[in-house]
């Protein structure tokens, strides 16, 4: 697995991981789950590691750079490091 960096600054490319809201509603006495994005799944999301604002994906090769992040996030289902 190799690594990318940001197109603006040079910077290491890294990841977020990110889950829905878990929300709960207090019903007859008692905390019951109620979430409001049930259809959401957990994500990785990939930012500059200088600034988060910078614009990661280059004007070029813009498909390679979307199946490496869905290589990375094959890897971490594979190995067991997204918990949902």
């Amino acid at each position: 697995m190799k690594k990318k960096y940001c197109p603006e600054c040079g910077n290491e490319i890294i990841f977020d991981y990110e889950t829905p809201t878990r929300s709960f509603r207090i019903k007859n006495g008692t905390l019951l789950r109620d979430d409001n994005n049930l259809i959401d799944n957990p994500e990785l999301l990939p930012y500059c590691s200088y600034d988060k604002e910078h614009n990661i994906e280059p004007e070029i090769d813009s498909i390679d750079f979307w199946k490496w992040v869905d290589e990375i996030e094959i890897y971490f289902k594979e190995n067991n490091l997204l918990y949902e």
